[in-house]
């Protein structure tokens, strides 16, 4: 798949399964995707050149100004153990306030709407990838404090930059 290709992919996902959940933002030059509830960006789905090939980009933001100590280590860790798709990791910010997200790189080369089970195979990762960011956000923040993520604030942006 090529980049317009990949992109109508992203929108046919969260067409059928986000319907009403779901912005399209342009951000630094790019087309920028967001699933969000109650206001709150959960995901971010854009297309990324790496390494001069291109990569759905899907990462999901589940809390910012989280506390970094040993206590939310192990959380993330045992919640680690429970992925199927994906890497959960932590992002350090000012002082001791850490972002916590979840994120995966989706190949778009051998995507094609020709071979359909490409095609299913992107969309069971972008879905899980979102179902379970959404299920941890909630107690994440509830457990440790801190702030769900809202892609109007600053650490978005970090967010973006980083993955």
């Amino acid at each position: 798949m090529n980049e317009a290709e990949s992109l109508n992919l992203i929108s046919q996902v969260l067409q059928k399964s986000y319907a009403g959940h779901w912005v399209r933002s342009d951000l630094a030059g790019e087309t920028i995707y967001c699933v969000q509830r109650d206001g709150k960006t959960i995901t971010t789905l854009w297309v990324s050149e790496r390494a001069e090939r291109l990569f759905i980009s899907v990462s999901c933001g589940l809390a910012y100004n989280i506390p970094h100590n040993i206590d939310v280590l192990v959380h993330l860790n045992e919640q680690i153990q429970e992925m199927y798709f994906g890497k959960l990791y932590s992002i350090a910010g000012q002082g001791n306030a850490h972002t916590v997200v979840t994120s995966m790189l989706i190949p778009a080369a051998p995507l094609s709407w020709a071979n359909t089970a490409s095609t299913d195979y992107a969309w069971l990762i972008i879905n899980s990838m979102i179902a379970h960011g959404e299920s941890l956000a909630p107690a994440l923040v509830e457990k440790f404090g801190g702030q769900h993520f809202d892609f109007s604030d600053v650490h978005a942006h970090v967010l973006v930059m980083s993955t």
